[in-house]
């Protein structure tokens, strides 16, 4: 779903600039090469991570699997998810045009998946791209992708869940 219309430009209408706090996830597609699959957010003119907010009637998991479907065309199911990071604190604070929202984030990496489409959000997204960890960290990535990518490097080498405070 685009940003128009969505829970969160909703609430915007109701409380305009006031900062708002959100639940977002993010995921990581590995394919059986180890490369992740990334995606080119227009509106950050940058690779990203897949994610956004989880929508009303979402639970983790589900926003996971609307994410993944809408950015990069993957259709998968809950058992296929696997929570490697939560990520929260004061540095999550992001400034948008229309107000600042404090953001906490569960990360999830996924393995397996039924099929491979075309992504359906064609107006967030413009391509997207496997890639190795070498490529992603040359990369000029968004913050929160940075803490993904070292969450998720942390969680191979400890196969804990990772807690980041940013």
């Amino acid at each position: 779903m685009g940003y128009v219309g969505s829970y969160i430009w909703q609430i915007r209408q109701k409380v305009g600039s006031q900062r708002l706090i959100t639940a977002t996830v993010g995921v990581l597609p590995v394919d059986e090469s180890s490369r992740i699959k990334m995606v080119f957010v227009n509106h950050f003119g940058l690779w990203m991570h897949i994610g956004g907010h989880v929508e009303l009637g979402d639970s983790w998991e589900t926003a996971v699997i609307h994410e993944l479907k809408e950015e990069a065309g993957i259709l998968t199911n809950k058992e296929n998810l696997e929570l490697f990071a939560t990520i929260s604190g004061p540095g999550r604070i992001y400034h948008y045009q229309d107000g600042t929202t404090q953001s906490f984030t569960n990360v999830y990496l996924v393995k397996k998946w039924q099929e491979e489409i075309r992504p359906t959000d064609d107006e967030e997204i413009s391509k997207t791209k496997w890639m190795s960890l070498a490529e992603i960290k040359k990369l000029k990535t968004h913050n929160l992708t940075r803490l993904i990518i070292e969450a998720y490097e942390k969680y191979l080498e400890t196969g804990k869940v990772q807690t980041v405070e940013d």
